[in-house]
């Protein structure tokens, strides 16, 4: 059973970047996370975290690593170049994949209304019958905010633990279907 390794902004990034590549590779034995505390942080430090991820499976390199970004409303395509600029990839004992988020994570988290209806089912102070949205989350200028006033309603304070329950709730079927960030993320978990 493979361990993957994910180089991701922050701990809301990781904890749900986590659950969704469960979701998408239920054979991982493991995810190793990294954290680069912001996305200018993935793009300045992933290199240095590939490093480290030689020895991180038990003395031995991981089996894959994915480094994912936010693009923060900037292109894809400039933000998947900046983060390949200088990569070697022999210069890694396991192969790497990159993958872009547009704008942000939490815009893949608001695309499943029912995993929102179930979260706040399960933990919110009211629960709350979600509607899907009617314009596609990509588009949202803040996901983040439009996510955290969306569970406020509920009761739930958007937390890294709230991201990745909600992540593992979401249908990633669903989640594809609207986003092609996330087909993107989707190649690089099955890519080997």
């Amino acid at each position: 059973m493979p361990v993957f390794a994910l180089v991701a902004a922050g701990a809301y990034d990781g904890a749900a970047l986590d659950k969704l590549l469960r979701q998408l590779r239920p054979d991982l034995n493991d995810v190793i996370i990294r954290l680069c505390k912001n996305d200018r942080g993935v793009t300045a430090t992933y290199k240095n975290r590939l490093k480290d991820l030689r020895y991180a499976n038990q003395g031995r390199p991981v089996d894959k690593a994915i480094v994912v970004r936010d693009t923060h409303g900037r292109g894809a395509n400039e933000v998947m170049e900046e983060l390949k600029h200088g990569y070697a990839p022999n210069d890694h004992p396991f192969p790497v994949e990159f993958a872009v988020v547009v704008p942000e994570l939490e815009a893949w988290l608001i695309a499943d209304h029912e995993a929102r209806t179930k979260l706040s089912r399960e933990i919110g102070g009211e629960f709350i019958q979600y509607q899907p949205l009617n314009f596609p989350p990509e588009q949202l200028p803040d996901p983040k905010m439009r996510l955290s006033k969306l569970l406020a309603a509920a009761g739930i304070s958007y937390t890294s633990q709230v991201a990745a329950h909600l992540a593992e709730l979401s249908n990633v079927v669903t989640i594809e279907q609207l986003y092609q960030s996330f087909t993107l993320f989707k190649r690089a978990a099955h890519n080997c």
